[in-house]
């Protein structure tokens, strides 16, 4: 199961996605949880995905984080706060 600000690949974007939701109301198992993620594509916009969407985690440093979130739109920000605070937090972390 991924977690809500994991970055991940999958088939549905070129790029990296960050999960912004996790919806778990229809799950019957790990393979059936569906996922809101936040695309580039879309400027941070989102689309849906599932294990079936051939998704993986990808371990990005907080710069190249931090680097794919500037490319959502103005919006982003204030809807995801917490996400994007938690990514700040860790680069005030870094030593």
């Amino acid at each position: 199961m991924y977690y809500i600000g994991q970055f991940l690949l999958c088939d549905r974007s070129r790029y990296p996605v960050v999960v912004v939701n996790i919806d778990t109301r229809l799950a019957t198992g790990p393979e059936s949880i569906v996922y809101l993620v936040s695309k580039r594509e879309f400027g941070g916009d989102y689309t849906c995905v599932s294990y079936a969407n051939n998704t993986r985690p990808i371990d990005l440093d907080i710069y190249q984080k931090c680097a794919e979130i500037g490319k959502y739109g103005d919006w982003w920000y204030s809807i995801h706060k917490d996400i994007y605070q938690s990514m700040i937090i860790q680069l005030l972390n870094i030593k």
